[in-house]
């Protein structure tokens, strides 16, 4: 598991980075940084639910590269973005 970890996503590509359901307690966290120019749009699972001040809040997007942003299990395979997102 990743969890309490750093995840970078690396590539000049675009990217998803695809949050599971059942894998992540309540409290439990990831962060999540782009360390390269390709965007790096963050999605649930299609059981999973985010929830964002994004412009699209299920599916938040890192703002820049190095953007980062922490990834908060706030229920049962429900999850709120928080950090520089877009």
């Amino acid at each position: 598991n990743d969890e309490f970890s750093l995840v970078q996503m690396n590539s000049t590509s675009a990217m998803t980075l695809t949050v599971p359901a059942g894998v992540f307690a309540v409290g439990e966290y990831i962060y999540v940084q782009a360390i390269n120019t390709g965007v790096v749009t963050i999605t649930g699972d299609g059981t999973s639910v985010l929830t964002s001040t994004g412009a699209t809040a299920a599916s938040p997007t890192l703002r820049t590269q190095y953007s980062s942003a922490a990834i908060l299990c706030t229920g049962t395979n429900t999850f709120t973005v928080l950090g520089d997102i877009i």
